[in-house]
């Protein structure tokens, strides 16, 4: 009876922590875009698993994290692409989603 409970609060940790990563990879995309260059932190780790794709905008000269122009780019990512906007935020150049 033990082990039935075990794996019936398993299943549904499963799939209380599935649905809840979902929601915040759809924030975390929603809200930072696609970044334009490597990042570091929780959206560099995301990054290099890739879960969070990464957008086409060019930099400025002899920067890292300020985009050249507002211009046009695309979000390349196993579901498809999607084009958007270059903007420089406080985190960095990123493509936002229009």
């Amino acid at each position: 009876m033990k082990l039935r409970k075990l794996v019936l609060a398993c299943v549904l940790a499963l799939i209380v922590g599935s649905l809840g990563v979902t929601k915040g990879l759809a924030y975390i995309r929603a809200t930072y875009g696609a970044p334009c260059g490597e990042t570091t932190g929780v959206t560099g780790v995301l990054q290099k698993l890739n879960l969070l794709s990464q957008g086409d905008c060019q930099l400025k000269k002899g920067t890292t994290d300020i985009c050249r122009d507002n211009g046009d780019c695309t979000i390349s990512s196993p579901s498809g692409t999607t084009k958007g906007k270059c903007r420089t935020q406080p985190e960095g150049c990123v493509c936002v989603p229009k």
